[in-house]
């Protein structure tokens, strides 16, 4: 809950930092130096601690090559994108104090990585579809071949993954507009989102909009809670209760749209209208 590591997308080289400006790596990027220079895109990264130890871990899911291409008509003459060609497909597994690499395990098309206890979780692709796999961890670094814990249902188009300290699963579907609760077999215990859309002209708190990105974590009482980050509308994000599926909480930010400007109602000034994402 100190330590924050992130991918940045923002101009020049895409690069993996720490957000507290402490050097995790020696690659140098356009906005920040002593950065890790991944070879593929990140789809997903991890962190775990050695408590005994003292130590973090960092998991960095990567995809696609990153290469660049031209931009026509621009004063860049060329920006970093993944490729659709070339794949890298790999995990690789930081020192969280420097970045160091200490490890890589290759996965195909992986899409997201969760630690939870001895067990590295990720989220891929394969030429059956959609899987969660699993491979143990000694010392933050994976022992052992991949093994598949479920196959997601051929009907989802998954974007994140997390998992509980319950051990239940937790799989997004910005499409459909719905979190999938799983149990450790695969087999669906409950769904996140009341509605598949809004319904225009009106705003249903317990339907969701895009979902994306997931979290975990458990609070003074032991109670298992489920964090969602939504990608359309006021890009909300939401905490729910992971055993009876209650919305128990919401942040709205509003920002990444405020910048294009708002308007305030003419007859009621307490009412401010904002453009939303998506």
């Amino acid at each position: 809950g100190e330590s924050v590591w992130a991918f940045s997308s923002d101009g020049g080289p895409r690069f993996v930092y720490r957000a507290d400006g402490k050097s995790f790596g020696d690659g140098a990027a356009a906005n920040r130096r002593n950065t890790y220079l991944p070879d593929g895109w990140v789809t997903g990264m991890a962190a775990w601690r050695d408590t005994q130890a003292a130590k973090s871990y960092v998991y960095v899911a990567q995809r696609g090559k990153i290469v660049t291409e031209d931009i026509a008509g621009s004063r860049q003459n060329k920006r970093y994108v993944e490729s659709k060609q070339e794949t890298v497909d790999k995990i690789t597994v930081h020192d969280g104090d420097n970045g160091a690499v200490l490890a890589s395990i290759n996965l195909a098309r992986p899409q997201s990585v969760v630690v939870r206890g001895d067990l590295l979780y990720a989220l891929h692709q394969s030429d059956q579809g959609w899987e969660v796999a699993a491979v143990p961890l000694k010392g933050g670094r994976p022992q052992g071949t991949w093994e598949t814990v479920f196959k997601v249902p051929a009907s989802m188009t998954p974007f994140d993954l997390e998992v509980d300290r319950s051990g239940r699963f937790y799989v997004s579907d910005t499409d459909a507009n719905k979190v999938f609760q799983f149990d450790s077999r695969g087999a669906v215990l409950r769904t996140f989102g009341r509605l598949s859309a809004q319904k225009p002209g009106t705003y249903d708190r317990e339907t969701l909009m895009a979902p994306g990105k997931l979290a975990t974590w458990t609070d003074a009482d032991g109670k298992d809670r489920l964090i969602i980050t939504e990608y359309a509308g006021p890009n909300r994000v939401s905490e729910w209760s992971a055993d009876d599926g209650k919305l128990l909480r919401e942040f709205a930010t509003y920002q990444t749209k405020a910048n294009n400007g708002y308007a305030i109602d003419p007859d009621d000034a307490s009412l401010i209208y904002l453009p939303g994402q998506g």
